[in-house]
């Protein structure tokens, strides 16, 4: 990697960490309690019905690896989630 590559990895991963740990309400529109990994589709619907041995295939982004964008095999907790 060239050094203008490992400045734009670090500064991508540290916006993202920022963001992500910005988050602290619920996004539904009647609650203010604090957001606890809440998922865009129903784990016990959707997701469930998707996954195999309860693990999805998610897309990546690391900046520091090549290529940058790829899939991973994750958890079923972790697939479609919000913080």
């Amino acid at each position: 990697m060239t050094k203008e590559e490992i400045e734009f990895a670090k500064l991508f991963t540290k916006c993202k960490s920022e963001g992500t740990s910005s988050i602290n309400v619920c996004y539904h529109p009647k609650c203010n309690k604090k957001s606890i990994n809440s998922h865009i589709l129903q784990k016990n619907g959707i997701l469930s019905s998707i996954a195999l041995d309860k693990h999805l295939w998610g897309f990546e982004i690391d900046t520091f690896k090549t290529p940058q964008f790829q899939f991973k095999r994750i958890g079923i907790n972790k697939g479609s989630s919000l913080i």
